[in-house]
């Protein structure tokens, strides 16, 4: 009789979480978000992702709220928001490094290998916010203080563009501003 009550016990708890999860997974539903109010920004998250130690993503905002986050590699990262690439993230072909006055960001040529290659200074600093060495080419000059991790005077830098936790994602506005202050060597030198 206990074995019996213990395996219903089991599926129920098993069919609500279920169930929870359904209703969950659809609270920004494309039925229920009109899109033609959600904006779509870049956006970098001090998160490792693929190759590189940060994150690059274009992500979907809707009420103050992510509903939904393209990720990207640096290279197509840097094509999309210089302009470079014809993409729906980018219509117009902007360059949005220049326009908020971020430097050495940019896709060239390469006439030699007939291929064309894109670079960011300042996309390149990233990492250093997170971590004391590259954790992809163990090149020391990070700016963390805990190793792995910014402490929490640095962690309290980071809040005005919207980073709490390691995980959030720095969007749209905030991202442009922490790209600018990566380029202040004053912010450099309170962060570190």
């Amino acid at each position: 009789m206990w074995l019996k009550i213990q395996h219903r016990n089991v599926m129920l708890t098993s069919l609500l979480a279920l169930l929870f999860a359904a209703s969950a997974a659809s609270v920004f539903s494309e039925t229920d978000v009109d899109l033609k109010f959600a904006t779509k920004v870049p956006a970098v998250q001090l998160m490792p992702n693929w190759s590189e130690p940060v994150t690059f993503a274009t992500v979907t905002i809707y009420e103050g709220e992510i509903i939904d986050v393209d990720h990207h590699s640096a290279d197509t990262f840097i094509r999309i928001y210089t302009g470079a690439m014809s993409h729906r993230y980018n219509p117009n072909q902007t360059d949005f490094f220049t326009a908020h006055g971020i430097p050495d960001c940019a896709v060239e040529f390469d006439t030699i290998f007939n291929t064309s290659k894109s670079y960011c200074s300042t996309l390149n600093q990233l990492w250093k916010l997170r971590y004391q060495q590259n954790p992809r080419t163990r090149e020391p000059g990070g700016w963390a203080r805990k190793g792995g991790a910014p402490d929490d005077a640095q962690l309290s830098l980071l809040r005005p563009f919207g980073i709490e936790r390691l995980n959030d994602f720095c969007a749209g506005e905030h991202m442009w501003l922490l790209l600018q202050a990566l380029n202040d060597p004053a912010w450099q030198t309170r962060y570190h």
